[in-house]
């Protein structure tokens, strides 16, 4: 819809006070303002004409003189819960699988939840494409996520990600949502990640984003979840 303004103003007689309104369109966004009976809202049309109101206010109808909703910021918003780690416990060790982007000869990705001194690689050098990812089999709520090297084997120790990226989701191998928590790694250290709060979901994608001869590996990989 092209922008287009109207404005009324109706003067009663004996007294009364004016009652004036003003609509604005834009695109499909209306803004109306009323001096008298209300501050009325921003928001768009909905069927009938009634505007939904910003700020908690009601708005008359533009164009059919209807009422209209309360808008965000009222009585009517919804607080989203705190998340809480015992409402989603991890589930047994067991029941996890692990993938990733690829892995060399043996080191596979199931050696990531092994509890074994064995360990995954990428089995090339850093390019910024490689990921891992942990399918806990239910939604789980995790704070904390250690990526454990060998630190005692020299070349390993340089196995950390150069650059990565954190993602939980409800939704497998999920490389294109928004990362919760990017990073560096660093050499000879194991690379650990605390959130500022928990986070709930089935999948756990860690991403390798940046360049290195070296390759990426990850000797063991343990979360955990503690609240505020």
């Amino acid at each position: 819809m092209s922008k287009f303004g109207r404005s009324s103003c109706l003067m009663f007689a004996l007294g009364f006070a004016p009652a004036c309104s003003r609509v604005i369109g834009l695109g499909s966004d209306y803004y109306a303002l009323t001096p008298q009976g209300g501050a009325a809202g921003e928001g768009t049309v909905s069927n009938g004409g009634a505007i939904v109101g910003v700020g908690g206010a009601r708005s008359g109808g533009a164009d059919a003189g209807e009422p209209g909703r309360a808008g965000s910021g009222g009585a009517s918003d919804t607080v989203t819960p705190k998340i809480r780690c015992a409402d989603y416990p991890l589930t047994p060790h067991a029941e996890w699988v692990a993938s990733a982007s690829n892995h060399f000869a043996d080191e596979v990705p199931s050696n990531l939840i092994d509890d074994m001194p064995s360990r995954w690689s990428t089995g090339k050098p850093q390019s910024g494409d490689e990921w891992l990812q942990i399918d806990f089999g239910a939604p789980v709520a995790l704070r904390s996520i250690d990526l454990e090297q060998q630190l005692e084997q020299e070349d390993d120790s340089n196995d950390y990600p150069r650059n990565y990226s954190i993602t939980i989701s409800d939704i497998a191998q999920d490389l294109m949502s928004p990362a919760l928590f990017s990073g560096e790694g660093m050499s000879g250290a194991a690379t650990l990640t605390t959130l500022s709060s928990p986070h709930v979901g089935r999948y756990l994608v860690v991403k390798q984003l940046g360049m290195s001869l070296s390759w990426w590996s990850v000797d063991e990989l343990s979360v955990s979840c503690t609240d505020d």
